[in-house]
């Protein structure tokens, strides 16, 4: 039996675990076609926010800092 097997990887790093205190998130894409476009939208730098951030994957949530830097989302 033939199975093709994917999975996606994501590392959260907290300012507690990093050296110089700043957080990090990091994640692979595992497609199922080499040529799968992806979207991505980008959120622009922000002051003054009060936000929490809530995944639509598995629900896990985290506090935005009030000033941050622009990032990108995988839009889905």
């Amino acid at each position: 039996m033939d199975k093709h097997l994917s999975a996606c990887t994501s590392v959260l790093v907290g300012k507690n675990a990093s050296i110089d205190g700043s957080t990090m998130i990091a994640r692979n894409d595992d497609t199922f076609l080499p040529l799968t476009p992806q979207r991505f939208y980008v959120h622009e730098a922000v002051s003054g926010r009060k936000e929490t951030w809530v995944s639509n994957q598995n629900g896990f949530t985290a506090e935005m800092p009030e000033n941050g830097y622009r990032y990108w989302q995988l839009q889905t």
